[in-house]
């Protein structure tokens, strides 16, 4: 079944995940506040906030530390679009650190739901993150960036 689901942590004190652990579904993580350790592919990595990482399905990860905040989207890939679909895949496993002022406006986006508008996000996503010009990649996209960026 098709599904997205928005979701916010808070800890203040330290949290550690018991397992490491996997699921069938993209999870977009983004860390607001603080520091965590991530367990991925046999490794420790250590993240600061403001960072993103994208979980594709079926990959193996943990996050333990201290004190953070932090946002996640859970969205099954039978729901996303194959633009949806090719940014996701293209930011997979990789750790995009933000600036403050990409990090306000993330937050911004995460606490109102992203207006109902997932598309658009993931649109300014890949035009932050990769080719300055998406239509190149992406020439239906022409429409839609008149209207809306």
């Amino acid at each position: 079944m098709p599904f997205i689901e928005f979701e916010k942590s808070v800890k203040d004190q330290d949290w550690s995940m018991l397992d490491l652990h996997s699921h069938k579904y993209y999870e977009i993580y983004f860390l607001s506040k603080g520091a965590r350790s991530i367990f991925l592919s046999n490794r420790l990595y250590k993240i600061n906030a403001p960072s993103l990482i994208v979980y594709p399905p079926n990959v193996v990860h943990k996050t333990e530390g201290g004190s953070f905040e932090r946002h996640i989207i859970n969205v099954s890939p039978n729901y996303l679009n194959e633009f949806q679909l090719s940014v996701l895949e293209e930011k997979k496993l990789k750790l995009l650190k933000l600036t403050s002022q990409e990090a306000k406006k993330l937050l911004n986006l995460f606490e109102s739901g992203f207006n109902g508008d997932f598309d658009r996000y993931l649109l300014r996503f890949d035009l932050a993150y990769n080719d300055k010009n998406p239509t190149n990649k992406y020439p239906f996209l022409q429409d839609y960036l008149d209207d809306y960026v």
